[in-house]
């Protein structure tokens, strides 16, 4: 007899009163990485959809932040929507940056309640974790770096992140092949970019094969990493359908899932060998 596993919902679900103390520092932003005043937090609870809150009265920002989600805490719907608005990049226009580590730092946070929050389209989205259908359950590492750490451009930056947002969400909805294409998109567009910024310039339109050997060269990727790198390049061309007619091949879930995790080590080696 097999239990079926139902998603658990933020919504449903009552936060640890640790978590919610580490939920206000993050969001008053005193250690980084996107500083509120006081006004800033009363209306970044206002955009969360939160009409009951307090007028902020000018003295502690922390406290006044925790008295108004200690009021909302026995209604996780609005603990949800803070969370989602939190990650949500029209609260950080112009600072790519700080939304990056914001989101980081939050999922560092939600990862004691077994939750993660990714963004599509800019948008905050609440996944469960501990449901073993979750890219994030299955992973093996960890990203421990983020798109606008390693590209300095923040137009290319948001663009990129996007195509890392889409690809969790491909592999969410069992789009397998749409997100493998999209991973070597994504390895490609940030390869391009660094290469950019730390020289020597590769040539415009340089096939993503020359890229990842350039960067082993250069020690920016190590030798395991290049060599499953090009094995990501290869289910990537399956965009052409001739090669997948050629080939017989359709990327499953297993598939999606191993060219995740080169794409997660590709990242963290370019954000170790970065120059200090």
């Amino acid at each position: 007899m097999t239990t079926e596993h139902r998603e658990r919902r933020l919504e449903d679900y009552v936060l640890d009163d640790n978590t919610i103390a580490e939920l206000a520092a993050l969001i008053c932003g005193d250690d980084g990485p996107y500083y509120r005043e006081g006004w800033k937090l009363e209306q970044l609870l206002r955009n969360a959809g939160w009409a009951d809150i307090d007028e902020y009265d000018r003295g502690s920002r922390r406290r006044w932040l925790l008295q108004q989600i200690e009021a909302h805490k026995q209604d996780p719907g609005a603990i949800a929507a803070l969370v989602r608005r939190l990650a949500d990049s029209r609260e950080y226009i112009g600072e790519p940056a700080a939304a990056e580590e914001t989101i980081r730092e939050l999922n560092e946070l939600l990862a004691h309640e077994g939750f993660r929050i990714r963004t599509l389209n800019g948008r905050g989205q609440i996944i469960d974790t501990t449901s073993a259908d979750t890219p994030e359950h299955e992973a093996p590492v960890q990203l421990k770096t983020s798109v606008a750490a390693l590209v300095a451009v923040p137009a290319a930056a948001q663009a990129l992140q996007r195509r890392l947002d889409e690809t969790l969400a491909c592999q969410e909805g069992g789009a397998y092949m749409s997100a493998v294409i999209m991973m070597g998109s994504l390895l490609e567009g940030v390869l391009v970019e660094v290469f950019k910024q730390r020289g020597p310039s590769m040539a415009s339109g340089t096939p993503l094969k020359q890229l990842i050997s350039r960067a082993h060269q250069l020690g920016y990727i190590q030798a395991d990493v290049e060599e499953f790198s090009q094995s990501l390049r290869d289910f990537r061309n399956l965009v052409h359908v001739h090669l997948q007619i050629r080939t017989g091949h359709t990327p499953d879930r297993d598939t999606a899932r191993v060219c995740w995790w080169v794409v997660v080590a590709a990242l963290n080696d370019l954000a170790a060998s970065q120059p200090r």
